[in-house]
């Protein structure tokens, strides 16, 4: 006798075996979203409309905003970012970079042109869900 509970391995590998599917469903479920998300952004595209009220929730396009380092750059960056007293952002968390970035896009519009040729830029329009007010 081991002492182990024979009981609670086999609702281990039961509880694991349950999470596994349930992922898979999660991936597919995102799959169906992505697919649903990419017709919905050509019709909204095409309509001009940019959000809409539907059962008490707002459906709108959304940016997000993409940006990092390019690797043969990134010594490079990280002197631009001391130059401009941002090193943390660079450095400590890429994350940062990105909401760094972002804020500079909506605030003036763009990226400085001496930190563009530093970073890979790319923007992904989305279709968000929320409460609608």
């Amino acid at each position: 006798m081991t002492g182990i509970d024979f009981d609670n391995l086999q609702s281990l590998i039961e509880v694991n075996a349950s999470i596994d599917e349930l992922n898979a469903q999660l991936s597919d479920r995102k799959k169906e979203r992505e697919h649903i998300e990419s017709l919905l952004l050509e019709e909204f595209g095409l309509s001009g409309v940019r959000s809409m009220n539907v059962n008490g929730k707002c459906i709108y396009v959304r940016t997000d905003h993409h940006v990092s380092a390019k690797a043969e750059c990134k010594g490079q960056l990280v002197e631009w970012a001391k130059a401009h007293g941002l090193d943390n952002i660079v450095v400590v968390q890429p994350q940062s970079l990105k909401a760094w970035a972002t804020e500079q896009i909506q605030e003036q519009g763009a990226l400085p042109d001496d930190l563009t040729p530093l970073v890979n830029i790319f923007d992904k329009p989305r279709v968000c869900v929320r409460k609608a007010d």
